[in-house]
């Protein structure tokens, strides 16, 4: 199974950019958001991308952790490797931990995970 390359990063100002991850570097641009939609004040809104050799500190909050993590390391084992685009996809949408939040970019993420059932915490 790919690896999940991009996600859509948005704020309740709307549009954030997009988040994505290739040759082990994850890129964070803005793209044509506005000022009002940064999404870290380190981060604040550029044209040029951010670089970071992990994934931006901004987002690794919204990881999971501790038994939430295990619970689904445990529950796709057998089906996925779950790397941190992948983990910030199942979680960040729904259980973001401030005005951040992530969705996956033109891909079904149910349908990727149709043959695993719901992590019951």
């Amino acid at each position: 199974m790919a690896n999940l390359l991009s996600l859509d990063v948005s704020t309740p100002q709307g549009p954030g950019g997009v988040l994505s991850k290739e040759t082990g570097k994850f890129f964070f641009g803005y793209g044509r958001a506005a000022a009002s939609a940064a999404i870290s004040l380190t981060m604040p809104v550029r044209v040029s991308q951010y670089v970071w050799p992990a994934l931006h500190p901004v987002f690794q909050m919204n990881l999971p952790e501790g038994f939430m993590l295990e619970a689904l390391r445990n529950r796709f084992a057998k089906v996925m490797t779950l790397d941190p685009m992948l983990l910030l996809a199942i979680s960040g949408g729904s259980a973001a931990i401030g005005r951040v939040r992530v969705a996956s970019q033109g891909l079904n993420l149910a349908s990727r995970l149709n043959r695993c059932t719901r992590v019951k915490v």
